[in-house]
């Protein structure tokens, strides 16, 4: 049948032969000239509408303006679309990979990166921190990868360099890679995370103290007020990250750390208590109402499992990030299920490969579609 077929001549004149030609030649033309950023906003709610995966959501983001503030103005649907997403390094210089913890798979493109240790990650930007030796002070950089992709033009606005800080003692400033850029040398106390709740910023330490700030009347470091006092008995084996839950009421995850004979940090487990801010007291939970959470050196991530279809509901995903005793090797990642006390497996042994290879360490990252293009 293909010898047959290859024996086929078509005269140059026949009239057929050249109708098919020149229409296959105008509908390629059409094709690479169709106007994808005037597309009707109807058609462009249609496609965004049809969509199941928060992976084709951000790659339907990414095609052209338009379509991306179709992709943002669709709140319920992104909201349901924006899962956190792991970003790991690739082996290659400034580029990094994402990985997609719904469907468990690593995504097609790329993004590049400054070839700098990040001490951070929040709302979908990466922050840089370092220090000027020469100005006397500290230069802060925001990053966002998903301005960065492999292959398309970086947008303008993709990297951001903050005025520069002089706080005290910058010079005594240690730089690592963890939510505040600045140790205890300056002032922080300590500092393990912030949540901004209003005008208000809530912060929990290694002593596990509660402090609150208020930006609209606060002015000195004496306006910094204390919520609620320590008492941790093993600060030096446990991490403290802070969650907003509701008006007067924040959510606290300590998490328990331990080292192998091989000198590798694991975590052993993981426990969540909700603080009333008016009266001080904490009440240890065994569920996150559904939630599920990110943490790491990023800020910490609250997301409704309920609203996108594949987290793990009531289960706490964790990185390796920073800690004061600066031991162990940077292998400590996985899944905790609170309700169950349960370490449910969720990478594959070649995608867990892979991370323990990463350096720097990999990091959570959140897609969000607020930023201006």
């Amino acid at each position: 049948m293909k010898n047959s077929i290859k024996q086929v001549k078509r005269p140059k004149s026949s009239p057929c032969w050249c109708s098919i030609c020149v229409s296959l030649q105008l509908g390629w033309r059409v094709l690479m000239e169709q106007d994808w950023e005037n597309l009707p906003k109807h058609l462009l709610d249609s496609v965004a509408e049809k969509l199941l995966k928060p992976l084709d959501y951000l790659g339907f983001s990414l095609v052209r303006k338009t379509w991306y503030s179709v992709a943002k103005d669709n709140e319920s649907k992104r909201a349901r679309m924006t899962a956190p997403m792991l970003l790991y390094y690739s082996g290659r210089k400034q580029y990094w990979k994402f990985y997609d913890v719904v469907d468990k798979k690593v995504l097609k493109f790329q993004a590049k990166v400054p070839w700098k240790v990040f001490v951070g990650s929040s709302k979908g930007w990466l922050l840089f921190v370092h220090r000027n030796v020469r100005e006397k002070n500290l230069g802060v950089t925001l990053v966002n990868p998903f301005l960065r992709i492999k292959g398309r033009k970086n947008k303008e606005n993709s990297i951001i360099c903050l005025p520069p800080l002089t706080p005290p003692g910058w010079e005594k400033c240690r730089i690592k890679q963890k939510k505040n850029a600045l140790d205890e040398d300056i002032g922080c106390q300590m500092i393990e995370e912030v949540v901004n709740v209003g005008n208000t910023f809530y912060v929990v330490n290694y002593y596990r103290e509660v402090l609150c700030y208020d930006v609209t009347t606060g002015r000195t470091y004496s306006d910094v007020k204390m919520v609620r006092r320590g008492n941790s008995p093993d600060c030096n084996n446990s991490k403290r990250y802070i969650f907003e839950v509701e008006e007067n009421r924040l959510l606290m995850v300590e998490r328990y750390r331990g080292y192998t004979e091989d000198d590798i940090r694991v975590t052993k487990k993981f426990r969540v208590f909700e603080l009333n801010v008016q009266t001080g007291e904490w009440t240890e939970k065994n569920t996150l109402g559904g939630d599920a959470l990110f943490v790491g050196d990023n800020t910490s991530i609250r997301v409704s499992s309920a609203k996108i279809c594949g987290l793990r509901s009531n289960c706490i995903y964790f990185n390796h990030d920073i800690d004061y005793v600066g031991t162990g090797i940077d292998y400590d990642f996985g899944v905790y299920n609170v309700e169950d006390q349960s370490f449910p497996e969720t990478y594959t042994k070649r995608f867990k490969k892979i991370l323990q290879m990463s350096s720097p360490r990999p990091i959570w990252v959140k897609p969000i579609l607020s930023f201006p293009l």
